[in-house]
């Protein structure tokens, strides 16, 4: 899999860019990396959405971005 350089998503028509090497807002913490965690249908036939997740260098989540909204991903 294609390691992911930064994820563009829009909401209420505003663009927010999350980029390995740049800070979560303020910059404050540093993403050091994306990764996508795929969605799952469940033994009754629901279906769970996948999600992104930008964590710093010591694995902590910083954000959470669901696959159910628009987003663009640009790879390395």
């Amino acid at each position: 899999m294609d390691k992911i350089n930064a994820i563009t998503i829009v909401i209420n028509g505003m663009a927010t860019t999350y980029q390995i090497g740049q800070g979560k807002s303020g910059g404050t913490k540093v993403i050091a990396s994306i990764e996508r965690v795929p969605g799952y249908e469940d033994g009754s036939g629901t279906y769970f959405p996948g999600t992104f997740l930008a964590k710093d260098k010591d694995g902590n989540k910083l954000v959470e971005i669901s696959d159910t909204i628009p987003y663009v991903i640009t790879y390395v």
